[in-house]
């Protein structure tokens, strides 16, 4: 059944999601020609969650849509994640556009600096956008590093996403993408102009490589501009970094939220299996 043909009063629809479904490891997804269509016939959307992928075949119509209340777009894409949103955002036009969320993976293909510049300069376009949100594992070092660079300057939230080991791995088994390097591109106290200058709000998941010595000096140089920073490490604590920020805190002009892995000890015992040895600790 197509959907359209509900009675539904599509024309006052505000939010839409489609997730799509993947079979034998193809993925049944809409290609960015039928979001162009689907967000032409319904003019009152507000958010919208789309998986995407786009095939050989296919190719967006060079009308430009307008959608003049859509505030929230959520792409995952499948292929070249980084090409396909880029090539999307450009066929759009978004007056009301604050909230962006990147997610998804590559096919074959490599990665391309040429694609992270094409996202780029379809988000330069928006004045208004308060909120990026993207998975790291789409970008190299160098074009996460160049992404970062080249954020509009109104963000005030950004939301890095560390990919999250495969099920029955103790490690994700791809390169680690964010790093010491990757977060000095944001650190305020390097040279050079300081990109998102307005930045309010920093949040990493499944932070495995950024070091908390790091994270600090970051954090230092965007007070008193950052309000509110969540970082999840998958590693046990290096440095205790609440100290240096505890006049911050205590003002209420901070509010840091750091969770670290907690390994157990070794059970181990040198003494272990020798009649002379002391008794185990309990």
């Amino acid at each position: 059944m197509n959907a359209l043909h509900l009675p539904l009063r599509w024309h006052q629809l505000t939010n839409l999601s489609f997730d799509g479904t993947f079979r034998a490891g193809a993925p049944q997804a809409l290609a960015p020609e039928t979001i162009q269509i689907i967000l032409s016939r319904f003019p009152q959307l507000r958010t919208v969650h789309f998986l995407v992928h786009r095939s050989e075949e296919s190719q967006p119509s060079d009308t430009v849509v307008e959608c003049s209340f859509l505030h929230t777009v959520n792409l995952y894409c499948v292929g070249n994640p980084l090409h396909m949103a880029g090539l999307l955002l450009s066929r759009l036009w978004l007056p009301s556009f604050r909230n962006f969320e990147l997610g998804g993976f590559y096919g074959r293909q490599a990665h391309a600096t040429e694609s992270a510049e094409s996202l780029l300069s379809s988000l330069a376009n928006y004045t208004r956008l308060e909120s990026i949100s993207i998975d790291s594992v789409l970008f190299s070092k160098v074009e996460l590093a160049h992404f970062l660079l080249g954020l509009p300057s109104p963000v005030l939230r950004l939301e890095i996403a560390e990919p999250l080991p495969a099920p029955g791995r103790p490690t994700f088994p791809g390169p680690d993408t964010l790093d010491d390097g990757v977060l000095e591109v944001l650190d305020g106290s390097f040279e050079g102009p300081t990109p998102c200058p307005a930045l309010e709000e920093l949040v990493i998941t499944t932070c495995r490589v950024v070091s908390d010595k790091a994270l600090l000096s970051f954090v230092k140089s965007r007070l008193p501009t950052l309000k509110y920073v969540r970082v999840g490490f998958e590693r046990e604590r290096q440095i205790d970094i609440l100290p240096e920020l505890e006049q911050s805190i205590e003002a209420g002009d901070l509010k840091i939220s750091l969770t670290y892995v907690t390994f157990p000890a070794p059970s181990f015992s040198p003494w272990e299996g020798l009649a002379d040895g002391p008794p185990p600790v309990r």
